[in-house]
């Protein structure tokens, strides 16, 4: 069966991610021009998620179900050279039922 994406969240995505001199966590997503910010390098992978569902305009009662997962192995530590980590999308078996052909 294929998937079909009705939303067109890319399969994987790339998050480069730098401590700012202000100390907050910035967040680039090159492969769409797009950045955000954050207090705690806790609230990085949120944020991530976060701003794909608002570049993409996923509808906030299917978001639970949609997940981008941090592949990159190497830790978020105290960032203060920006850090590449790379993301995959994954789909709860309901979203992926609903969008499957």
């Amino acid at each position: 069966m294929d998937f079909k994406n009705p939303f067109g969240l890319p399969d994987k995505i790339t998050a480069i991610v730098k401590r700012g001199k202000s100390g907050k966590y910035l967040i680039d997503l090159p492969d769409l021009g797009t950045f955000t910010e954050c207090e705690r390098k806790e609230d990085v992978e949120d944020y991530v998620r976060d701003l794909l569902f608002c570049y993409y305009d996923v509808p906030k009662k299917v978001r639970s179900g949609i997940m981008f997962t941090r592949v990159t192995h190497s830790p978020l530590t105290d960032v203060t050279k920006a850090d590449r980590f790379n993301y995959s999308l994954f789909l709860s078996s309901k979203i992926a039922r609903q969008y499957l052909s």
